[in-house]
């Protein structure tokens, strides 16, 4: 099967992204401080728009129809944002040392607020331990992460015999500000595995999840000495009011992510993605050094989600 990914034309290269950035700055619906305008980068936007696309053909993405779009998801995630900035502020300088910096205790309403406005999946994990990585001032947050308990039982059977489910966990969300070095996520994986290491010294396997149909390549993940371990096909995307919704979110809402199951009871406005999807990557790290020489690279996975949960 050929995946796509829909046709952003003259967006592919930002500058267009930017002007409908910069025009919905200046209008007078959109009176945000600078601090809110610079949490908004043009790549934040195209991966908005890309995710929202899936639910059109490709027919059917005219010019018209993305630029409608582009606007829509664009002042909607400055609205968000600017919830966001409340909280945080730009730290009016570049970053571009890590040196020094501090991994902490992340409070959950907090990370509440990153995941719903800053995580490009705008649901929170509460089940989790919350890290944040703070400059050396420790006053300025640089990046967050959220390990949640392991609750995959679909790809129970393929996890190494010497581990048992209670000793992985998940990394189901990571997110760093555009003010942040470079290198600031891979930075933290390695901040994250050490504290793991010492607070929850029975975990031996994190497993964290890659989109490649938002862009994504896993550069972080294979600086830092994970590896793959296997590949799940997605089914679709979920959408609600034309916004996007994680499955995880369906299901603790309304019991299920099944689309079938979800418009007997809210109708037309739950939709789903029409386009192909590549598989989603899974990607692992062994924290015990001997497990890793072991383990890595020898797995090739191919998982299906549950179809009780999200439909056949």
């Amino acid at each position: 099967m050929e995946y796509k990914v829909p046709s952003l034309g003259g967006l592919t290269d930002g500058l267009s992204v930017q002007a409908t950035l910069q025009d919905l700055w200046r209008s007078s619906s959109f009176r945000l401080t600078n601090s809110v305008h610079e949490c908004v980068s043009g790549s934040d936007l195209l991966r908005q728009v890309n995710l929202h696309l899936h639910r059109f053909a490709l027919s059917e993405i005219t010019p018209s129809v993305r630029d409608d779009e582009v606007r829509r998801v664009a002042e909607r995630l400055l609205r968000q944002r600017s919830e966001l900035m409340r909280e945080f502020s730009h730290p009016g300088c570049d970053l571009m040392d890590l040196h020094g910096a501090k991994l902490g205790s992340l409070d959950p309403s907090i990370a509440q607020l990153l995941h719903q406005n800053y995580h490009y999946l705008g649901s929170y994990r509460s089940d989790g331990l919350h890290f944040g990585l703070y400059s050396s001032s420790e006053r300025q947050l640089l990046s967050a992460m959220t390990l949640s308990p392991f609750d995959l039982p679909h790809m129970e059977d393929a996890l190494p015999k010497s581990i048992r489910p209670g000793e992985v966990m998940v990394l189901s969300r990571m997110l760093a500000f555009s003010w942040s070095p470079h290198n600031t996520i891979s930075h933290t994986l390695a901040r994250v595995v050490d504290a793991l290491r010492k607070r929850l010294p029975h975990v031996k396997l994190l497993l964290s999840y890659l989109n490649p149909n938002l862009g994504f390549r896993g550069s972080s993940y294979k600086a830092s000495n994970w590896f793959l371990f296997g590949k799940e096909r997605k089914k679709r995307y979920l959408y609600f009011d034309a916004n996007y919704v994680t499955d995880r979110n369906m299901i603790e809402l309304y019991g299920t992510a099944d689309l079938s199951k979800l418009r007997s009871k809210l109708g037309n406005r739950v939709t789903s993605s029409v386009q192909p999807l590549e598989p989603l990557r899974i990607y692992a790290y062994c924290l015990d050094a001997a497990l890793r020489r072991k383990f890595q690279g020898e797995f090739e996975h191919d998982f299906e989600p549950n179809s009780k949960v999200v439909g056949s």
